[in-house]
């Protein structure tokens, strides 16, 4: 398989989150890659920042293929505006 490229990840979006940072020094494991996103906040209209893996476009093994920069798990999302927050 051809080595996935994080570089040309950075500023792709995938419904409301949009890729603006990606963690080059995490190789992309089981499907996903780790990466920064911003996206509107929910609560506020803001600017929320959400922090967590992101897909590649392989078939996880849940056997679900998401589109390449679908959110597939959050692990934090904040918003610097209201203070709005959530893990996961």
């Amino acid at each position: 398989m051809k080595k996935f490229d994080l570089s040309k990840q950075l500023g792709l979006a995938v419904g409301h989150i949009k890729i603006i940072a990606v963690y080059p020094q995490k190789e992309p494991r089981f499907g996903t890659f780790e990466a920064r996103g911003r996206m509107e906040c929910p609560d506020c209209g803001g600017l929320m920042y959400v922090d967590g893996h992101f897909a590649t476009g392989e078939k996880l093994a849940s056997g679900y293929t998401p589109q390449r920069g679908e959110l597939v798990r959050n692990d934090v999302m904040s918003c610097k505006d209201c203070g709005s927050w959530q893990v996961s």
